[in-house]
């Protein structure tokens, strides 16, 4: 009966063993996830921000044409 509970107990610890390191792998994911996240989407404020700024002026130069 002892080996048993000491064979549980080592299969306990294995198990815990492993999904510490599944935890690991999934957060350190989910970090490199979020900072690509991050990148895109400060790249994609930059370009939306060049987009309306070219925008502004093409309406300027589209108006002071006008005059």
């Amino acid at each position: 009966m002892a080996e048993l509970k000491t064979r549980v107990e080592e299969l306990r610890l294995e198990n815990d063993y492993q999904l510490r390191l599944k935890d690991m792998t999934y957060n350190e994911k989910i970090k490199e996830l979020t900072e690509k996240f991050i990148q895109e989407m400060e790249s994609l404020k930059t370009k939306n921000q060049a987009c309306t700024f070219y925008m502004d002026v093409s309406f300027t130069i589209n108006i002071l044409s006008f005059i």
